[in-house]
């Protein structure tokens, strides 16, 4: 009986530090990402979310000199380099390259830094 309570207590220990430390690991976790070899700068940090990394989008299109344009009242981004567009809309998983949809596993979301 005290070897059934014993396996118990350390399999419950076990499977609540599985539970807490990745959640722990990713918070502390800082990303980089590089374009070119070039260190992006962000003003808010990248995120890994259902196993997808979300970047802030305007950091990347301009560190590749391409143009973008925000629509707060339909909440839609837009940006092209001349021969590419992409908008995407907040909250939504469909995104539009060249007006073909295509589906995000992770829709556009907007982050404030705490």
């Amino acid at each position: 009986m005290k070897r059934l309570l014993f396996i118990t207590i350390i399999s419950v220990v076990l499977l609540a530090g599985r539970l807490v430390l990745p959640a722990f690991a990713q918070e502390q976790q800082k990303i980089s990402v590089l374009i070119d070899g070039l260190p992006v700068a962000f003003d808010v940090q990248p995120i890994i979310q259902n196993g997808r990394t979300l970047v802030p989008f305007r950091a990347i299109a301009e560190a590749l000199n391409v143009r973008v344009n925000w629509d707060s009242t339909t909440q839609t981004i837009s940006a092209t380099d001349g021969k590419t567009s992409i908008r995407l809309q907040i909250g939504n998983r469909t995104a539009y390259r060249n007006e073909n949809p295509i589906t995000l596993d992770v829709p556009p979301q907007i982050l404030v830094e705490v």
